[in-house]
């Protein structure tokens, strides 16, 4: 456990805090325009992410219990033991033969809508602030290396559902300093935007790579190799996960209207230098928040095991030690942020700060609550339901129409584009899905099992 969090929090501060380590040659090498735009293609980075369509946690999710002894897949809840059962390795190969194919498709239309709209909207939005064949030979190579990381996502979820959260993170952590060296390295040697691209594209080698090698111990692949062909088929997998993926997906592309895509209406409304400070500024507290979910992340296998076994008093103890590790973490890094944070990015020379201090502050509240109700999602789909895909979804419609049209007839700024967040959040999911948790585990006091029975309405 402790290895395991270690490498955690070195490759959460390096997965997200990667930029900042480079940030010193960053903001002298780049000027506002070129940082802005690189925001833009990570805002894209996460937007190509929902293709993934909610496999990845779906999978997750489902190789849990198969290691925790289940016969079974089923499109709702998860199947009880009665007696510890052995691992069934012909069921196990059977999800990692669906995993690959379904990711093949996914990165194959990645490529496509990158290589098409992609591109159009970055040379729109870099119009006359950036030349055009800079933008473009860095976003080819931004392209390939969002693909690759695509493609071999699919073992994210095999490691994580084995419990391999060292292997995981170190996998991560050795990534992202990948990323670190090789931009610093192309920075000092005169590149811009193509450096940081280049250092991105290295980080996808190196990262999928020790994935693969993690994933590829000898017992385990011995153990697979020796189990005979599973009955059930790779489409039959497709259709037991897809019944709640899709909702997974749906749910993502919601959670992108929410926390992402102000950045992008940001950048075609209020400029690159603006988008720059506010993209900065969430980048930090995107810091803080998975640093602070590591050891919820790390627990999360376990919980699904919690509800096959049927023992409600380990779940309890589990979820509470990890929500409230996690917002500690969370509050002690956003006070330092908010009294420390502004004065460091004037002391390294920065021609890009953070926000205003009262925005600042609005923006760490913001997030603090936007961390507490994702753990208590997280909790929620433990006992494989989603229930969260149609607020997910208004909300973020909600958000993103409110946004534009503030910036675009009433000639709002930044500060509307927090302000919409804000709201609309704070109406329904912030205190919705933490009731929803509450009410499960501590006022109804339902075993795991009892709890998977029914679907929670919205």
């Amino acid at each position: 456990m402790k290895k395991d969090m270690i490498w955690g929090y070195l490759s959460q501060f390096l997965q997200y805090g990667a930029a900042l380590l480079v940030l010193p040659l960053l903001l002298r090498k780049l000027s506002s325009a070129e940082l802005g735009i690189w925001y833009v293609f990570m805002t894209i980075s996460a937007l190509v992410t929902m293709l993934d369509l909610g496999f990845t946690p779906t999978l997750a999710r489902n190789v849990s219990y198969v290691l925790g002894g289940a016969k079974r897949l089923l499109k709702d809840g998860f199947e009880v033991l009665s007696t510890p059962s052995p691992v069934d390795y012909s069921l196990f190969n059977a999800i990692i033969h669906a995993a690959r194919h379904i990711f093949m498709v996914l990165a194959g239309c990645a490529f496509v809508l990158l290589a098409t709209l992609g591109s159009w909207y970055i040379v729109h939005v870099s119009q006359g602030q950036i030349a055009a064949q800079e933008v473009l030979l860095a976003w080819g190579v931004f392209v390939v290396a969002t693909v690759i990381n695509l493609y071999y996502k699919y073992y994210t979820p095999l490691l994580q559902g084995r419990g391999l959260y060292s292997a995981f993170y170190k996998s991560s952590a050795l990534s992202n300093l990948g990323f670190v060296i090789v931009t610093a390295i192309l920075l000092q040697c005169g590149l811009t935007l193509l450096a940081v691209a280049l250092g991105y594209l290295a980080s996808a080698l190196i990262g999928r790579w020790l994935s693969w090698y993690y994933f590829h111990d000898q017992s385990f692949q011995a153990a697979l190799h020796q189990a005979p062909p599973s009955s059930i088929s790779t489409r039959d997998i497709f259709g037991i996960l897809w019944h709640n993926a899709w909702r997974m997906g749906l749910g993502v592309i919601g959670a992108f209207l929410i926390l992402r895509a102000n950045t992008l209406l940001s950048s075609a409304y209020l400029g690159l230098a603006t988008t720059a400070a506010y993209a900065l500024t969430l980048q930090v507290y995107s810091v803080l928040q998975n640093m602070s979910m590591v050891l919820f992340n790390i627990q999360q296998p376990k919980l699904a095991q919690y509800r096959v076994a049927n023992d409600p008093e380990r779940l309890r103890h589990t979820i509470q030690l990890g929500i409230g590790y996690a917002l500690g973490i969370f509050l002690c890094g956003a006070v330092i942020l908010i009294c420390f944070g502004p004065a460091m990015i004037k002391w390294i020379g920065g021609q890009t700060g953070l926000v205003a201090l009262p925005l600042l502050i609005w923006v760490g509240i913001m997030v603090l609550l936007e961390l507490n109700h994702s753990l208590a999602a997280s909790v929620i789909v433990t006992g494989n339901r989603v229930p969260f895909v149609k607020p997910a979804l208004v909300s973020g419609i909600a958000i993103v129409t409110l946004s534009w049209l503030g910036l675009r007839f009433g000639g709002m700024g930044l500060t509307w584009l927090i302000a919409s967040q804000f709201t609309v959040q704070l109406i329904y999911n912030n205190w919705k899905w933490p009731y929803m948790v509450w009410l499960e585990l501590y006022r109804n006091k339902a075993s795991p099992a009892a709890s998977s029975q029914h679907q929670m309405k919205v």
